[in-house]
């Protein structure tokens, strides 16, 4: 059973990895081409490993919002892509 867990032993890492897995983190990506103007659902979002987009921990800034330029499938998420929180 211990084999099949694997090891929770970063050091046999190269440092190259070490790092990647430090800077690489799940984030808001779209799930299907968003047009331009077209509010934003969580059936259009997704979390996904990715160098780009909002932590998922920022879904709700997210959903709800329009969408201020075309963006396309697995895009990163990022909040200057967004209009203005509805009220």
């Amino acid at each position: 059973a211990d084999a099949a867990l694997g090891q929770n032993n970063l050091s046999r890492l190269a440092d190259a990895s070490v790092a990647y897995r430090a800077n690489v983190r799940k984030r808001i990506v779209a799930l299907r081409d968003i047009a331009s103007g077209e509010t934003n659902t969580r059936d259009s979002l997704g979390c996904k490993r990715s160098d780009e987009g909002l932590s998922p921990a920022r879904i709700d800034l997210v959903v709800g919002r329009r969408a201020s330029q075309d963006i396309p499938f697995d895009c990163g998420i990022e909040l200057e892509m967004l209009g203005a929180p509805k009220n």
